[in-house]
């Protein structure tokens, strides 16, 4: 049985060895310190405000009146534009190391996610082969018991015509009962795997493809909701395609596993 990942431990050691490659991102992940940090950065964000208002009432003030104030309200604009400037590259600056850090935080999160996910679709294949397996082996003992059936009925029919009798009634022939819903699913403590599927399909000559069903827009989803209504390919009892349902495409039905 796998253990359970104590992912506490393991961002543990994540910040240990990012702190030996990089001491710089020390104040950044031990002790707070990144709350500290953000609120420093936003002290200093707020110390223009006042700088600003300041400004602002100072063009407020201005009235246009002559060369002088005309110089004035030249200056305070200028000085404003400026000053913007100030703040934006303030904010940019400041907010660096956090994006930094969120940027990180993701990107360990999505690598964690897909190594994740590939032990799962892994797992997913194996159990799919294995329900192949058994479906095989199911289909296997269904035609065997179908041979032993015929067989048993010519000896009926054979009796009945040695003796010059009627012969009685065939019997039906013998169908293997299906799986119920617990047996077709693996539970366990986690939870539980099973299997699903759809009918879909997929394109093999374009050439061959219907003109309706060219159309860029309404192409996948004409031929799916076709799917849906019941479009299926004629297949012979070896399941090999006799008359595809829509030239240049094969209608398969799919199966796959779920994890619940």
């Amino acid at each position: 049985m796998i253990a359970d990942i104590d992912f506490a431990s393991v961002s543990s050691r994540k910040a240990k060895a990012q702190k030996a490659q990089d001491p710089s991102l020390e104040p950044e992940i031990i002790e707070g310190a990144l709350i500290i940090q953000i609120i420093q950065s936003k002290a200093i964000i707020d110390a223009y405000l006042p700088q600003a208002e300041m400004i602002r009432d100072q063009a407020f003030a201005i009235k246009i009146v002559d060369n002088e104030s005309r110089v004035q309200a030249s200056e305070t604009g200028t000085r404003i534009k400026n000053l913007v400037k100030d703040v934006n590259l303030a904010v940019e600056n400041v907010i660096k190391k956090p994006d930094f850090f969120v940027k990180e935080i993701k990107n360990g999160g999505k690598k964690i996610i897909v190594e994740l996910e590939r032990g799962k679709h892994y797992l997913a294949d194996e159990l799919l082969k294995d329900k192949q397996r058994q479906d095989l082996q199911r289909a296997k003992e269904q035609e065997a018991i179908r041979i032993a059936d015929e067989v048993r009925r010519k000896a009926l029919k054979k009796e009945a015509k040695r003796l010059k009798i009627e012969p009685p009634p065939l019997p039906m022939e013998t169908i293997l009962p299906k799986k119920t819903k617990e047996e077709t699913q693996t539970r366990t403590d986690a939870g539980v795997s099973f299997a699903t599927g759809r009918w879909t399909y997929e394109l093999l000559d374009i050439t061959k493809l219907p003109r309706e069903y060219l159309l860029p827009k309404e192409n996948g989803p004409l031929i799916n909701q076709r799917i849906k209504q019941g479009l299926r390919d004629e297949l012979d009892k070896a399941g090999k395609v006799i008359k595809p349902a829509i030239e240049g495409i094969r209608i398969y039905f799919k199966e796959d596993i779920s994890f619940r």
